[in-house]
């Protein structure tokens, strides 16, 4: 496929092409494989536009078994664009794309799979609406030069190290109740995490090698920080809301953790694991 950017109310399908004759009269297999795409009249899916590298290229796009049981189906002819209701993102579905620069989903995504972004090296904005459900293993792993982010609150399914090596990255709004292992590890410029949900632990290694981390301020949702959470990270202080309830500490929590200077925990905590604070040379 050649480069394309995101379009806003306009999506065409992205699927694996396969090879075959050039001749598409006497490819018998090409035409059995020719993409069944539910039609839509209206606007309601968005994604990304594209263009076939050639007309033969246009009639071998593989099924989508997403979309085996709809209804009405159209023939990809090239040159035309369909407008789908998107439900999901596969895996690797754009990954090492870097003329990517900009996404926004629609609602009716639930979907991506793992390392779909992953490599977008250009991509600097990703706008995930309320609807989306689940988030692969690594979905945006080293996209270096995506700047913030909002985990919508409707997401309840987050792989491991969903943001791994996003160096540009500065700001992170998490509306979502979980916040699993590896979220954040080596996002080095991170600044600012806002949690806007009813997270009950922070995942393991979260903000492992989050060097520019400031001041965490922690939900009164939160009754664990799990063991290696802030493992080697910049935080440079960590406040407790109101009324929290949080009560363990793990193992290693904030370990080298050497900018760390203070410390508001709360009268409920009753454990504090082993070399939780261990070179923490600022407190």
């Amino acid at each position: 496929l050649y480069g394309w950017q995101l379009a806003a109310g306009e999506v065409a399908y992205y699927g694996s092409v396969g090879g075959g004759s050039n001749n598409e009269e006497d490819d018998e297999d090409a035409r059995k494989r020719r993409a069944r795409l539910p039609s839509m009249s209206g606007t309601s899916g968005m994604f990304a536009r594209s263009r076939p590298r050639t007309s033969s290229q246009a009639s071998k796009v593989a099924e989508t078994p997403a979309l085996a049981n709809s209804e009405d189906y159209a023939t990809l002819d090239d040159e035309k664009l369909y407008h789908l209701k998107l439900v999901l993102i596969g895996n690797e579905a754009f990954k090492d794309n870097t003329e990517i620069t900009e996404i926004e989903l629609p609602s009716t995504v639930t979907t991506i799979w793992p390392q779909a972004f992953a490599g977008c090296t250009n991509l600097k904005k990703v706008t995930l609406h309320e609807g989306l459900l689940s988030l692969g293993w690594q979905t945006f792993y080293n996209c270096t030069s995506l700047e913030s982010i909002t985990l919508p609150k409707t997401v309840t399914d987050i792989g491991f190290s969903v943001f791994r090596g996003c160096t540009g990255l500065t700001t992170a709004d998490v509306q979502a109740d979980s916040i699993p292992s590896g979220t954040f590890i080596d996002c080095k410029a991170l600044e600012t995490v806002h949690f806007n949900g009813n997270i009950k632990q922070i995942g393991q290694f979260t903000f492992w090698g989050c060097s520019s981390l400031g001041n965490i301020t922690l939900p009164a949702s939160v009754e664990k920080i799990v063991d290696n959470a802030f493992y080697e990270s910049g935080v440079t202080g960590v406040d407790c809301a109101e009324g929290s309830a949080l009560k363990d500490i793990g193992d290693f929590a904030f370990y080298g953790c050497s900018r760390l200077s203070s410390l508001n925990l709360p009268e409920g905590l009753t454990t504090i694991g082993k070399r939780t604070f261990e070179g923490c040379k600022s407190l």
